[in-house]
């Protein structure tokens, strides 16, 4: 009896935890962080270079904050995020470190968005969409 009633406890908590599907969308896709393609940039007329870099920044999102991982310790670091307009909708000056990644919120509805990090001489910039 106490095995059945632990099994019905179970089952009842696995199904407050599923997701909710309203008209067939699923509410938790913003969860799903999706990768932000960085470049360098020595000077802003010299346009994309895909060489390789330094350090190892990776950008990704999930429409609620933007993630920065780093393979060496970056100290105040920039970041700022624009919008299509131009206008700044997110900015920081961060701590990267390799043990921990960085999250910076975005209060940002659907649109393209521009990511710029700066560290020393050192520039890099990705576009993403929400």
């Amino acid at each position: 009896m106490k095995t059945v009633s632990i099994m019905i406890l179970l089952l009842d908590f696995f199904s407050m935890t599923m997701p909710i599907y309203s008209n067939d969308i699923d509410i938790w896709q913003s969860d799903i962080e999706k990768a932000i393609t960085l470049y360098y940039k020595r000077d802003i007329n010299w346009g994309k270079d895909e060489r390789s870099l330094m350090f190892q920044l990776t950008a990704t999102h999930d429409n609620a904050s933007i993630y920065l991982y780093s393979n060496e310790t970056m100290e105040e670091a920039i970041i700022t995020v624009f919008d299509s307009q131009g206008n700044i909708i997110a900015y920081s000056i961060a701590y990267i470190s390799p043990e921990q990644r960085f999250s910076l919120p975005l209060n940002a509805g659907k649109g393209k968005y521009y990511l710029e990090v700066e560290y020393k001489e050192y520039c890099y910039y990705g576009d993403f969409e929400i």
